[in-house]
């Protein structure tokens, strides 16, 4: 239910962007906010800048008002065993295939893990550790579908 929920929250921003835009404002903000925490200062007030010029492009700032809320919809869907950003990703058609960007679904994913994956108990028994290649190269797909 919470990836609808997001989706529908993406569509019903006001219609002076597209979704592309709306999904990437989205997604900026919420890096911008939480990486001004860990920066130098100079660093934070650059970002909060952009932050701020980002924010000065949406007329009705209900639309960023409501991203918090789309903010915790993510960190719900992240437990609910799926690639949560992935998927939606492809829902919103945000992905661009001439750039190479593809979705692969979480059934695929839990699958390459459970092959590649299966003896990962006992390398860490024998070693203390273990390391891994994400082959998927995006959001981390393949590890999430073993966790």
């Amino acid at each position: 239910m919470t990836k609808e929920n997001f989706v529908k929250a993406i569509h019903s921003f006001v219609r002076s962007k597209i979704v592309d835009d709306h999904f990437r404002n989205f997604l900026t903000l919420s890096h911008f906010s939480y990486a001004k925490q860990m920066s130098s200062p100079d660093r934070a007030k650059a970002l909060e800048a952009e932050y701020m010029r980002i924010v000065g492009t949406y007329r009705d700032k209900d639309d960023v008002r409501r991203m918090p809320e789309l903010r915790a919809m993510i960190f719900e869907g992240v437990h609910s065993q799926t690639d949560f950003l992935g998927s939606v990703s492809g829902e919103l058609n945000v992905l661009d295939a001439r750039a190479g960007q593809f979705f692969t679904p979480y059934e695929i994913s839990r699958l390459m893990a459970e092959i590649d994956l299966s003896d990962v108990g006992s390398i860490i028994d024998e070693k203390g550790y273990f390391t891994i290649q994400e082959p998927a190269c995006g959001a981390d797909g393949l590890f999430a579908a073993d966790a």
